[in-house]
């Protein structure tokens, strides 16, 4: 996890170097300031890499609905970014409060306000955990993408409770971008073709993701 309060060090110099190259690159971010966020995140061993983040802001900036993020991080300043550009809404759910606190005050460091942090703790479903959204916070059809990256891929049912749960408000269309689908990532696709009849395209090589479209 990153730090709670990000400390004034040369590494985060850098990163905020890097997130203003990605600024004015935007919306084609070149991989390697893609790899310089990475590397200078503060959170070795963590943050999405860089195919999985390229993906991201590929579909964020495609993307004509509300975005829905799972676990927040790196990603997270990433879409609020691009948010900022298009006037685009972001929710990040985090199950940790202490992280949520973290993430927005690195947002707010960098004048990134845009996205709504929410702190849900994980709740019991008939056969999975999954984040207690507030009720109210997305109409009908509203989400347009959808990145998960939480919770930890130990709870209880993985993540599968994203599609459950948020389906009521996909847009026709809309894209979920699933991380690490070599480990526990990779029960859920199954469960999702099996229950869903929902196929995925694998992609990314260094670290791959699977990428689902809601007919």
């Amino acid at each position: 996890m990153i730090p709670k309060h990000y400390p004034p060090t040369e590494a985060c110099d850098r990163f905020f170097a890097a997130l203003q190259e990605a600024d004015r690159s935007a919306p084609q971010i070149p991989s390697e300031i893609l790899t310089k966020l990475c590397t200078n995140w503060g959170n070795e061993g963590w943050p999405a890499k860089e195919e999985l983040l390229a993906a991201i802001a590929a579909h964020a900036w495609e993307t004509p609905g509300t975005i829905l993020e799972c676990g927040c991080g790196l990603s997270t300043v990433l879409l609020a970014l691009i948010a900022r550009h298009k006037g685009q809404r972001v929710v990040s759910i985090e199950h940790q409060g202490d992280y949520a606190t973290s993430i927005r005050s690195t947002l707010r460091r960098f004048d990134l306000a845009n996205v709504e942090v929410l702190f849900c703790p994980l709740v019991a479903h008939e056969d999975y955990d999954w984040y207690e959204i507030p009720e109210g916070t997305f109409g009908e059809q509203e989400i347009s993408l959808v990145v998960c990256d939480g919770p930890p891929e130990a709870t209880r049912g993985c993540r599968h409770g994203v599609l459950p749960v948020t389906l009521p408000f996909l847009r026709h269309g809309a894209v979920i971008l699933l991380d690490d689908v070599q480990a526990g990532g990779a029960s859920v696709l199954a469960r999702w073709k099996k229950e869903y009849g929902l196929d995925a395209v694998i992609e990314g090589v260094v670290k791959p993701y699977g990428r689902i479209v809601i007919p």
